[in-house]
């Protein structure tokens, strides 16, 4: 039984912290990240 709350609280906890970045923008930021690390990796940037 204590096993299921703990996964829930993580789970509650996790969606919580995504919902909370999603609206500061932080995707943006994460993805402009990610595509200067794929073009640097192809020879691009």
């Amino acid at each position: 039984m204590e096993r299921k709350k703990t996964g829930f609280i993580i789970l509650t906890v996790s969606v919580i912290l995504i919902v909370l970045g999603l609206m500061a923008g932080e995707y943006r930021e994460v993805w402009n990240k990610a595509v200067m690390i794929c073009m640097e990796c192809i020879g691009l940037g």
